[in-house]
């Protein structure tokens, strides 16, 4: 493959510190490969060979879809940025470590690397660097370049230009910028003889106009959602928050708030509350921001004081050190600028706020109302707070504070939440109570997320108009009246049993959080919408939606497909497709085409043996249909049967088709490519916990999942191994010590008596850990340890160590507060004082899981010597071998 390949030299030097063979590869993998699949002798996968992989991700589609941009990034830390051609392959560019990327409508491509600003004229291949830049945007509508940069001498400018054209307009002293939503306004600030000067630029005409100017730096600029007005602070030399403005850009007139104004509260200042902004409601009439009760003097207090634990707090004491006390939580005050009024909208009695769509009302609870209580999240009161006024009245009782179960409809009008397993809503306008979901014949709650038994399927937004919310069940997207009158299912999955939802193109609208309410995304159901879908097969793909129409299918096979990209305008999409056997490529499709492959990478893959994957069906006593996916061993040879590992948590079916790079730095030392490399088969079945009976019920799954794997006549029975780890390891210790069916078993961050675990804390947190045994994890349905003893009893792995007859490796973080790892160490002396054969790691420093790369690959050789150890008989790891003496 010749290295007149490019059109341009490589932009920098990223490969300076690279061997030779890792730089041919980047030139490599920027070719699809055409010697790909034609059975090139193939060769055992070494451990020296694991840093020829690299992860690759999409970054951008050029608007035109001649252009796809992405990155390739290897664990020495090397991360280069490829634009690529998407019509002749033999124009692709580079540029290393970069981030903040554009494609500009003229076709040039802009992106930082480090503190300079790389351009790409795509029409010709020509390259440039700006160096000294601290920050950049793209402002498309105007097809313009605002830049800040610094000299040699520390002095910033701001740059305005087009893209590779003359500077328009140079802004000497600048300090900060802002673009307005639309982007074809520029907010910023210069500084000059101790003075700082606040101005705005209309950039369609290059017009430009001063605002305010003192004393003070003006910062933390928050835009109106329509761009006709922003708000800001003023800081002075100590740094502390002076003022509030408030400038409208169609009115061009400023307002000023600060602690002489009427109506602000004494020994209070404004502060900021990260990532909560200054907030501009949709008329222009409200501002709400944040503030705080001033600092007094801290009394000396000595750290050898105790602590006061009193059983009747609201929350514990721990907890409340890290949450803070309601009287010391930021309250949230609104100004009217017009009308110089100001009022606290939160208090320290409803200290919990967030708004309707308009912000024309705030919704106000307590979190702690109903502490002290044991589950994850308390429930709460809601109060409705009509801004215009400031008379407020409850409309929920005893609600969920869960964010997906309380949100606002765009427009303002409803509150949409959920209750009793329905989707209900508040109409504001006529205070009026509906329950939408509860005569339709499907279940709008079902398993949805790890380790909950029942959660709702969800609530992705609205229709454009808001005339509809829309729901998902088990399979399905509906579309209701938000009064109930009429509902209507968009989807035809069930009948398929694919799982659509909407997703997978960056530029529909994402949730967003304000002021702690999860914005919902608004559909235009009136054009195609993206969807993505997901079979019972693990088929996964992308579908195009049309209103009366059924789901057309852009992609959908028996692969992982994600990141989707789409050119409305050309009508190309493009995403990753991978599966276990196949490292991820980009794909190119358009209507009435063959899809083309733009970029595969690790193209070294097809010159190692490899395994591949499978889905299996199998049910478990209780006739309950389950799948899991079995990795097949490098270089398989059907007439032999291979040893086994078994990797266990709860749902991992969905992992049939990833792939996975093989490396060392694994953060619990599972790493599947790494051991069907070494000749191992991984299976990973899925687990159906029941309430109350989650250690037996993770036996019985596990065990009808590997006897089915037996049936197949394939896996050595006698060379079977299982690992876990968090609640993964809580059920290998709880399944090794009743099983016959293993060698040995690997247990890591693992509970190991459950009555004990109910009364720890998290240390990170501060919380309690009594919440996962409500309703989530361990659900013992409020059943306590004091009141029903035996069946705590009967779901810890303490409770059968006796009965342990294989050897067992288990290892913990000695800095873990997510599982106390003290429960690691009194397994390993129980284990000690029966006479089992254990050896326990404890890693310094380490959390949950192993964040320390030395650590990572002790871990994984170590988890590897012990395979092979029982499983293969291979007795040359010293460690191992004097503990099993």
């Amino acid at each position: 493959m010749p290295i007149q390949y490019f059109r341009s030299a490589y932009i920098g030097t990223p490969f300076k510190n690279l061997p030779l063979f890792l730089v041919f590869l980047f030139v490599l993998q920027l070719e699809t490969c055409p010697l790909w699949g034609q059975g090139l002798q193939k060769k055992e996968l070494q451990e020296k060979d694991y840093r020829l992989w690299a992860e690759t991700s999409l970054d951008r589609f050029s608007a035109d879809a001649l252009w796809a941009s992405y990155s390739v990034r290897y664990e020495n830390g090397t991360d280069t940025l490829f634009i690529r051609s998407t019509t002749d392959s033999t124009k692709t560019y580079r540029i290393p470590a970069a981030y903040n990327s554009h494609f500009t409508v003229n076709q040039f491509f802009y992106a930082q690397s480090g503190n300079s600003l790389h351009s790409i004229d795509l029409k010709n291949g020509e390259h440039d660097s700006i160096p000294d830049v601290l920050s950049y945007e793209y402002a498309e509508v105007c097809n313009l370049i605002i830049l800040l940069k610094r000299d040699p001498e520390k002095q910033q400018s701001l740059l305005i230009q087009p893209p590779r054209g003359n500077t328009l307009k140079p802004i000497a002293h600048a300090a900060q910028y802002s673009l307005n939503p639309k982007k074809d306004r520029l907010l910023f600030t210069t500084s000059s003889n101790g003075r700082h000067t606040l101005s705005l630029m209309n950039l369609r005409k290059m017009a430009e106009k001063q605002i305010t100017s003192g004393p003070d730096r003006y910062t933390d600029f928050s835009w109106s959602r329509d761009g006709r007005a922003v708000a800001f602070f003023s800081l002075s030399e100590d740094k502390k928050i002076k003022s509030l403005f408030f400038y409208r850009t169609d009115l061009k007139k400023l307002f000023e708030y600060n602690a002489t104004s009427k109506g602000f509260p004494e020994k209070t200042a404004m502060a900021t509350a990260p990532p909560d902004k200054i907030l501009i409601s949709e008329d222009l009439k409200h501002v709400f921001f944040h503030i705080r009760k001033e600092q007094a003097d801290a009394l000396s207090q000595s750290s050898l004081e105790p602590e006061i634990w009193n059983a009747n707090d609201k929350l514990v004491h721990s907890y409340r050190n890290i949450a803070g006390k309601p009287a010391e939580m930021l309250k949230v005050m609104v100004w009217n600028p017009e009308q110089g009024k100001s009022e606290m909208v939160s208090t320290e009695e409803l200290p919990s706020v967030f708004f309707n769509g308009n912000q024309k009302y705030a919704i106000l609870s307590d979190p702690l109302q109903y502490e002290p209580q044991f589950h994850l999240d308390a429930p709460r009161d809601y109060y409705l707070l009509d801004l215009a006024t400031m008379k407020k009245k409850k409309i929920l009782a005893k609600a969920s504070s869960f964010y997906e179960y309380l949100t606002a409809s765009p427009d303002g009008r409803y509150l949409v939440y959920f209750k009793d397993g329905s989707w209900r809503t508040y109409d504001i306008e006529k205070d009026r109570h509906a329950d939408i979901t509860r005569s339709l014949k499907t279940a709008f709650a079902g398993k949805v997320n790890s380790l909950v038994s029942i959660s709702a399927f969800g609530n992705p937004g609205w229709s454009s108009d808001n005339a509809e919310l829309l729901l998902y069940d088990q399979y399905d997207i509906w579309a209701v009246k938000p009064d109930g009158s009429s509902a209507r299912r968009l989807t035809h999955g069930r009948e398929k049993e694919i799982v659509y939802r909407f997703g997978g193109n960056p530029s529909t609208s994402p949730l967003v959080f304000e002021y702690g309410s999860l914005k919902p995304a608004a559909y235009d159901l009136t054009k195609e919408v993206i969807l993505n879908g997901r079979g019972a097969d693990e088929k996964t793909g992308f579908f195009i939606w049309k209103q009366n129409k059924r789901e057309t299918p852009i992609t959908y096979e028996d692969a992982y497909a994600d990141q989707l990209h789409y050119s409305p305008s050309a009508k190309k999409f493009l995403h990753c497709r991978q599966r276990f056997d196949l490292p991820p490529q980009i794909v190119l499709h358009e209507k009435n085409r063959k899809d083309r492959i733009i970029f595969q990478s690790n193209p070294q893959h097809e010159q190692y043996y490899w395994g591949k994957s499978e889905l299996i069906h199998f049910e478990n006593s209780k006739r309950q249909k389950l799948k899991g996916v079995l990795y097949y061993p490098a270089h398989y040879d059907p007439k032999r049967k291979y040893p086994m590992i078994v990797h266990i948590y709860e749902i991992q079916s969905r992992k049939l088709h990833q792939y996975h790079m093989p490396s060392l730095h694994n953060e619990t030392g599972f790493n599947p490519a790494v051991f069907t490399s070494k000749g191992y088969f991984v299976f990973l079945p899925d687990i159906l916990l029941e309430e109350e009976n989650m250690g037996p019920s993770a036996l019985d799954c596990t065990e009808s999942g590997i006897k089915k794997i037996l049936s197949m006549d394939i896996a050595d029975p006698d060379s079977i191994a299982l690992m876990g780890h968090s609640f993964g390891g809580y059920e290998t210790a709880f399944i090794a010590n009743q099983s016959q069916l293993f060698k040995t078993a690997i247990v890591s961050g693992a509970i190991a008596d459950l009555s004990r675990f109910y009364l720890t804390i998290n240390w990170r947190t501060g919380r309690p850990d009594i919440w996962r045994f409500h309703g989530v994890q361990w659900n013992m349905n409020g059943k306590d340890p004091f009141n029903s003893p035996e069946d705590f009893k009967r779901n810890s792995p303490i409770s059968y160590i006796t009965d342990l007859k294989i050897p067992l490796l288990t290892w913990s973080g000695k800095a873990d507060t997510q599982v106390d790892w003290q429960q690691s160490v009194e397994y390993h002396l129980a284990l000690r004082r029966l006479g089992k054969k254990n050896v326990m790691l404890l890693y310094p420093n380490e959390r949950h899981g192993l964040a320390d790369p030395s650590n990572q690959e002790d871990l994984t050789r170590r988890v590897l010597q012990w395979f092979d150890y029982f499983l293969k008989e291979k007795r040359d790891a010293d460690w191992i071998r004097t503990a099993m003496d």
